[in-house]
């Protein structure tokens, strides 16, 4: 078995090389300090403001001198920690090189999750290359955004609670956290507990879910706290709940909707 995982291990480390080569190969093709646009560059000023140690504002838009309800905060956070790690180095360098170097460690991520599902090496090869040669992905980790820890932190989770026993727990942290780059992600609670429903029906009885009960509860705690942690901060600052996001792609419908699309904007 040590054997076997020590091969796994080999494939894992294959994968995070050919990935961190051609990530941070397109980097520098592209220019690592390229300056970032669209979210990203919102994303960036408010990391700046934190690593400054100025709070949470976004000093671009409407509200400049109001702490920002619209960018989710998981994202800008991160960013703040690598820039704070490499003062006087270009802010915009800072952040692509962490966000090319976060898509690598995605890659080795879905190597493992292949591994864990099907115990193959030559799938978990296969998965973690493809991966690392997706396209959208390194897109996205071109332009630093915030995509990449998303997936990051929900594979991760994926993975703690695939170990079952104290990994259950550690899981919902990690997804509840993926909450805090992507909002509507709080779907997936309801979408758990079906899947769970499904899964443990034969088993169900008062005496089964008396054992477990408390063990549930604790993951439904530990997944929805980042999220609700942040709605009392907005609460705090709007006077409005439940707000998480005021940003118009960053609710329960996600972006690309009619019912998006019809609205107003809202920074």
């Amino acid at each position: 078995m040590n054997r076997l995982k020590d091969r796994v291990g080999l494939v894992l480390a294959v994968v995070l090389v050919t990935a961190l080569a051609l990530n941070l190969g397109l980097g520098l093709k592209v220019g690592l300090g390229r300056a970032m646009q669209s979210d990203a560059h919102y994303f960036l000023e408010i990391a700046k403001s934190l690593a400054a140690g100025d709070g949470y504002y976004l000093r671009e838009g409407f509200w400049p001198d109001t702490p920002t309800l619209s960018r989710l905060p998981a994202w800008p956070f991160t960013v703040s920690l690598a820039l704070r790690l490499f003062p006087g180095s270009s802010p915009d360098a800072v952040m692509r090189v962490l966000a090319l170097a976060l898509n690598a460690f995605v890659a080795v991520l879905v190597a493992w999750l292949a591994w864990r599902l099907l115990q193959s090496r030559a799938a978990a090869l296969l998965a973690g290359w493809a991966y690392a040669v997706h396209p959208t992905a390194l897109f996205l980790a071109l332009d630093g955004e915030s995509e990449v820890l998303f997936l990051a932190l929900t594979l991760l989770g994926t993975l703690a609670c695939m170990r079952g026993g104290w990994g259950w727990w550690v899981g919902a942290a990690l997804m509840g956290l993926g909450c805090l780059v992507r909002a509507n992600y709080v779907l997936w609670l309801p979408f758990a507990a079906v899947a769970a429903f499904w899964g443990y029906r034969r088993r169900l009885s008062w005496p089964w879910i008396r054992r477990h009960s408390l063990g549930v509860l604790a993951g439904v705690l530990l997944f929805v706290a980042p999220a609700g942690s942040w709605a009392l901060r907005n609460y705090a600052v709007s006077g409005h709940a439940p707000v998480i996001s005021t940003l118009r792609g960053q609710t329960f419908y996600g972006g690309n909707n009619g019912v998006l699309f019809r609205s107003t904007p809202i920074e």
